[in-house]
């Protein structure tokens, strides 16, 4: 049976703006079943997320542009609701599952504690509570749980090409090119070490070559100083550096 629109609520994920997520492919017209239509109500539950808002407003205009009545914190502060239990429902979980061991995982370490006080208060033994460090493990055998080795954690950067293999160095020098752009002079030199052609320079990020001639032309005749500045010829360009 077909219900009338004004009789259809829907509960969808991506308040936050997150991409792809239903709500996000909903104000994309990527759902084939569902669509915006002028005058729908759309509530978003929740404050954004610090850092989260310019995805999160972006959201709100394309539901607004599609006509649909948007209602959000800034405009009605009685919305928000947490995503987050709260200590009564960590304790419903706690008698509900009846655990022989607890590892709470996620949050800071004065957080990991309290959820241990709270365990603690329903009879919990504190040995039976891991609260866990960054790199501490845990070995399970049998019914027994013991802390393992501690890993080594770190920062792992990600390029195109692969995973972990780039060093602080090369990020120091794309950071470099980042900020600064860079410079290159070409120098070709015949087999007597004498200059074969005029040399060139090229910039990537540094200034734009079509309105910055005066300024190349200038750099070249530099370049062409510093090379006869070492005589006729020259078997090592190290030395015009």
């Amino acid at each position: 049976m077909k219900s009338p629109p004004n009789r259809i609520c829907l509960i969808v994920a991506g308040s936050q703006g997150q991409y792809m997520s239903a709500l996000s492919k909903l104000a994309s017209d990527m759902n084939k079943n569902i669509k915006i239509k002028y005058g729908d109500k759309v509530i978003f539950s929740s404050d954004p997320i610090p850092g989260n808002e310019n995805e999160v407003y972006g959201l709100i205009e394309e539901l607004a542009m599609k006509g649909a009545d948007v209602v959000y914190s800034d405009i009605n502060d009685q919305l928000h609701a947490s995503g987050h239990g709260s200590q009564e429902d960590l304790k419903f979980l706690m008698r509900f599952t009846n655990p022989r061991y607890m590892i709470p995982i996620g949050g800071t370490i004065r957080h990991q504690r309290q959820y241990q006080k709270l365990a603690m208060d329903l009879g919990y033994e504190s040995k039976n509570i891991l609260t866990l460090k960054e790199g501490e493990t845990v070995i399970f055998e049998g019914t027994e749980v013991r802390l393992g080795e501690v890993v080594d954690t770190k920062q792992v950067y990600v390029d195109a090409y692969g995973v972990g293999d780039v060093g602080n160095v090369v990020l120091r020098d794309r950071l470099t090119l980042a900020e600064e752009g860079m410079v290159v002079a070409v120098i070709t030199i015949d087999k007597q070490g004498r200059l074969a052609n005029r040399p060139k320079v090229i910039t990537r990020g540094f200034v734009f070559e079509k309105t910055e001639s005066v300024l190349l032309e200038s750099a070249v005749k530099s370049v062409e100083k510093s090379f006869n500045a070492k005589g006729e010829s020259i078997a090592d360009l190290s030395g015009l550096k």
